[in-house]
């Protein structure tokens, strides 16, 4: 028993300053990691934008398309904010119906343009992730349908703009 307690004695221990010492360069490594953690997430939410974006707005150019192939009657009419907007007859909501944009809930609806009652989303609300807002504006002129997309995101401008043209098959 008497060697074992000689053998602690003689330990030396740490002292204050060395603790004090290992705290800090302990406080300043994490507080590294926690600014490098920071800055790799706004990265990566970036990103989900940008792509959630891309994704919206390839989805509503293939619906856009898929509506304006198969148009007929194709031309433009005034809306009540006295602008032209491409309509046609579609083989699904009738007559004389138009993309019209929504910009209280930021989605993208089709059916006549006279009667926003009648109006259909283009697409459905999982669609709009992450707070997306999309416009389409639609114009006919020489034989061909020219489409303009945007779709924005709630801080921030465009994310992503598309601009085509589609060829109506019925023509």
């Amino acid at each position: 028993m008497k060697k074992i307690a000689k053998k602690l004695r003689g330990r030396g221990g740490m002292t204050l300053a060395e603790m004090l010492a290992a705290v800090a360069v302990f406080s300043v490594l994490m507080a590294a990691i926690g600014t490098g953690t920071a800055a790799a997430l706004k990265v990566y939410r970036q990103s989900t934008d940008l792509s959630e974006a891309a994704v919206l707005a390839s989805t509503l150019s293939e619906a856009v398309m898929d509506e304006l192939r198969y148009a007929v009657d194709p031309g433009n009419a005034l809306d009540a904010a006295e602008e032209s907007h491409a309509v046609f007859t579609s083989r699904t909501y009738g007559k004389n119906v138009s993309f019209v944009s929504n910009w209280v809930d930021g989605r993208v609806y089709i059916g006549p343009l006279a009667d926003g009652t009648k109006q259909s989303p283009l697409l459905g609300s999982k669609a709009y992730q992450h707070g997306l807002k999309a416009s389409v504006h639609a114009e006919y002129g020489g034989g061909v349908y020219t489409v303009t997309i945007a779709v924005s995101g709630g801080k921030s401008a465009a994310l992503q703009e598309r601009e085509f043209t589609v060829r109506p098959v019925n023509q």
